[in-house]
């Protein structure tokens, strides 16, 4: 989201800014259609091919501005070491990730009538199992993790090709991720 001036001071980039804007949009926008169809309101078709036009790429979309905010900002360099930029993804992602997923969770559990019917103890599972819509997190800290961990042996584009690899071969082998 910023790129370096000189004299150290960061301006934002607009451009990723709007596109991360456009994304949230577009995924609420997408979440409203799917609303109104699971409420069983009839709407034109057009909405249905946008619902799926949106969900085709806006998960590929803020992976990449993702990327890209994380090649601006310096890589895990910004932190100086490995280790603080994990635990500083660990804070920004992995906080918010427990948090709400428990809420969630909790919600979900004493209250009738919601959309996941959960249990108290599905909040020790988080660790391994991500919730709802907040997998996006739990997915973007692991992605963090994994591109600082090879970020010293391997260039970008191969840490990308090795992650599709893994990502496709391993569910087309029969495991899961």
């Amino acid at each position: 989201e910023f790129e370096m001036l000189s004299g150290g001071i960061m301006e934002r980039n607009v451009l990723v800014d709007r596109l991360k804007g456009y994304a949230c949009f577009l995924v609420l926008f997408g979440h409203v259609i799917r609303g109104i169809r699971t409420a069983g309101i009839s709407i034109p078709q057009f909405f249905i091919w946008m619902e799926l036009f949106i969900w085709s790429f806006h998960v590929a979309l803020f992976l990449f501005l993702s990327g890209v905010v994380y090649s601006l900002n310096g890589e895990w360099h910004t932190q100086n070491t490995k280790y603080k930029f994990i635990l500083h993804k660990f804070l920004n992602l992995g906080i918010p990730y427990i948090v709400f997923s428990s809420i969630y969770i909790a919600i979900n559990s004493l209250v009738g009538g919601v959309n996941t019917k959960s249990s108290l103890a599905d909040i020790l599972l988080i660790w391994k199992t991500p919730v709802a819509q907040y997998w996006f997190l739990y997915a973007l800290f692991f992605l963090f993790c994994i591109w600082t961990a090879l970020s010293g042996i391997l260039k970008n584009w191969q840490i990308t090709l090795l992650t599709l690899i893994i990502g496709y071969g391993v569910p087309l082998l029969g495991g899961t991720l």
